[in-house]
């Protein structure tokens, strides 16, 4: 009983200690949880506490959730960089994957000719609906790594 009551008053005067040591212990012991079997009177316990977690933490939540896709537990890239992608994706379908100006099929990348991410998402929208690939030649140039440097001046 003893060793009960001085865990009990240690947590209670060094609460910042005792959450630490926690921390340390769970970043060394990452598949524990996993390996647990929890009883029925457990998983219910832990279901009531996730709720009351919930309830109490509702603003948390709420910034979280634009984080996450739906039913996915991957992040949402950006519609700056996903659009990026995507009109690199039809570039390069566009232009058949070789260099505009000396036909290179090695070292592609992407030029921009207008860098204007307001105009990038209309050309990411239109080109969704099966439009826009004039503009979206107007903006961007795919080119191989000798003639992209020669573009910026090297």
């Amino acid at each position: 009983m003893e060793n009960k009551e001085y865990r009990k008053r240690y947590r209670e005067k060094f609460p910042e200690r005792v959450k630490e040591s926690q921390t340390k212990w769970r970043l060394k012991n990452k598949d524990y949880d996993k390996k647990r079997v929890l009883t029925e009177k457990q998983k219910e316990r832990k279901k009531e506490k996730n709720k009351i977690w919930r309830l109490n933490n509702k603003n948390k939540i709420r910034k979280n959730k634009n984080k996450y896709r739906k039913n996915k537990g991957r992040k949402v890239e950006t519609i700056r960089r996903y659009s990026k992608q995507f009109l690199e994706k039809f570039l390069r379908k566009f232009v058949g994957n070789k260099c505009q100006k000396c036909a290179d099929i090695e070292n592609l990348e992407v030029h921009h000719l207008i860098y204007d991410n307001d105009l990038q998402k209309e050309i990411y929208k239109k080109l969704k609906m099966g439009n826009g690939k004039k503009e979206l030649l107007e903006i961007l140039m795919l080119l191989c790594e000798k003639c992209h440097i020669k573009e910026h001046g090297g």
